[in-house]
């Protein structure tokens, strides 16, 4: 604070602000989670195919399910083939909103990979270290050429398929294993369901799910030793994330044109435990640039018969390059507490101790806001004009510039 006095006081047409903004956000999910469902099949090769319940418009929970997946799965994403959201298997799935999307993927990814353990643990054990491992069927460490075990976690660690290869290999010998075939999909048609083109159905609860009322899925045929489920949401009551954080920001006002220049930006948030810190950083940054165009740039105006005057990028002026902060720092705060929720999917409100870090990302603007009313406030005492002023929001440059009193026979 002190170099923005400093600052200050040795430019006239050039002030600088600093403001801290602290915040408390409720993601409270008010859709309804009961429809949401993700399925998963593996095959003899050890090729996955997840159907995850959301569709990623950026946000990144295809990744963020995928992670889930693996780790709870023992299996490492190499192995993974995420396959398009598809109406004709998911069951209607809700909106994406409220910032738990993502949170919801995670934990269906980690409730498929629960299910598909009841066999799979079957040839799993721990080795000294505590890793898994792949082990016959009395228990013993089967050894590579090496007089190595197959050591699960590390393959998940390294994306390395080898340990996870023989633990889908040791299953192939019994397994009386299907090529995909037919159809698959929900319906409420109980003769779709007895007759979906000549292939048996596969009762739901194979998929290790209690059908919804008149709702029942079918696939092709699956053999005795298949490794197929399905996860669903029906029950799961969600729990309001309370997500606190801090943001920080010094801009940089021009008196004579109105431009702002946002020179450091400084987020200290509570993540708990991050599920994937690039995601993560990015969604904060990315919502706050989204927030510095809310408050800066996007204004829509209306002729005198309301009709838009605002309709391309020559009238409504998004966010650009030139308005990113040149300097932005994020801090996760980790949360202790949350560190024992890590290896549990069930850990609510917060799968995997992660918290969201969506929409709230849009609020870091805020202090960014802030402090350009703090560098026209300093300039507005040094001119005498009072400490009270008014400056709306989109503050353009042409408010800043009103509200500082700026004006031709002024210079």
């Amino acid at each position: 604070m002190a170099a923005v006095t400093a600052f200050n006081a040795a430019n006239k047409y050039k002030k600088r602000g600093l403001a801290i903004q602290q915040h408390q956000y409720a993601v409270q999910q008010g859709f309804s989670f009961d429809n949401r469902d993700a399925f998963a099949r593996i095959w003899p090769d050890g090729t996955v195919y997840f159907w995850p319940c959301i569709v990623d418009s950026g946000q990144g929970g295809e990744q963020k399910a995928l992670q889930a997946l693996s780790y709870s799965l023992r299996c490492p994403m190499s192995a993974i083939k995420m396959q398009v959201y598809d109406n004709w298997i998911h069951r209607g799935n809700p909106a994406n909103g409220g910032s738990a999307g993502s949170e919801a993927a995670m934990y269906l990814a980690a409730n498929l990979a629960e299910k598909l353990n009841v066999k799979l643990n079957t040839r799993v054990g721990k080795d000294a270290a505590g890793n898994d491992i792949v082990v016959d069927g009395s228990g013993n460490p089967i050894l590579d050429a090496t007089g190595k075990t197959y050591n699960l976690t590390a393959g998940v660690q390294n994306n390395d398929p080898t340990a996870w290869n023989k633990l889908i290999s040791l299953f192939n010998a019994a397994a009386s294993w299907t090529a995909p075939q037919g159809q698959a999909g929900w319906t409420a048609n109980p003769a779709v369901y007895a007759a979906n083109a000549a292939y048996p159905p596969l009762n739901p609860s194979d998929l290790g799910i209690s059908p919804s009322q008149n709702t029942m899925f079918f696939i092709a045929a699956v053999g005795t030793n298949d490794l197929v489920a399905m996860a669903d949401m029906q029950g799961y009551k969600f729990e309001v994330q309370n997500i606190y954080f801090i943001s920080m920001n010094e801009v940089e006002v021009d008196i004579l044109t109105g431009n702002v220049k946002i020179l450091r930006t400084d987020v200290v948030y509570d993540i708990g435990e991050s599920a994937n810190r690039s995601l993560d950083i990015g969604q904060l940054e990315g919502g706050m640039i989204y927030g510095m165009g809310y408050y800066f740039k996007e204004q829509r105006l209306y002729g005198n018969s309301n009709e838009p005057l605002t309709v391309n990028s020559w009238e409504y002026k998004p966010p650009s390059s030139l308005d990113i902060p040149e300097e932005i720092h994020v801090e996760f705060l980790q949360n202790p507490e949350l560190y024992a929720q890590r290896a549990n999917k069930n850990a609510r409100p917060f799968p995997f101790g992660s918290k969201a870090t969506q929409e709230m990302g849009v609020l870091l603007a805020g202090s960014a806001y802030l402090a350009v009313k703090q560098a026209i406030r300093s300039f507005r005492l040094e001119n005498s004009l009072g400490a009270q002023f008014q400056l709306d929001a989109p503050a353009l440059p042409s408010r800043i510039k009103q509200a500082c009193g700026t004006l031709p026979l002024t210079f």
